[in-house]
């Protein structure tokens, strides 16, 4: 019962703790080889907001989600509609989809 006690201390250490910093941070001014982080609000995200490089960036972002998204959920329904097929042939569409599973 101890290595159940222990996950939410681990999950606090490894994940919630690290957002809440990184949302601490975000709201300062800080260098590395300051002693402690300058408080600013939200004066980084305004900077954000009206940065050029930053709105190109998003658009080249969603961009490479939509080109990467939309085709391999395509071929993923494709394939899960082919394995589902009441047919003699599916289990030969099976098995390579499956291998991957079958073998480490």
């Amino acid at each position: 019962m101890v290595i159940g006690n222990a996950f939410p201390i681990f999950m606090a250490a490894f994940t919630v703790w690290p957002v809440f910093r990184s949302i601490w941070l975000s709201l300062t001014k800080y260098k590395l080889g300051m002693s402690a982080p300058e408080f600013i609000g939200l004066k980084n995200y305004i900077n954000l907001a009206g940065s050029s490089l930053f709105w190109k960036v998003m658009g080249n972002t969603l961009f490479f989600a939509l080109i990467t998204i939309v085709p391999s959920m395509v071929v993923g329904l494709f394939l899960a509609t082919l394995v589902n097929r009441k047919a003699v042939s599916s289990v030969l569409s099976v098995l390579p989809i499956s291998i991957r599973w079958l073998c480490p």
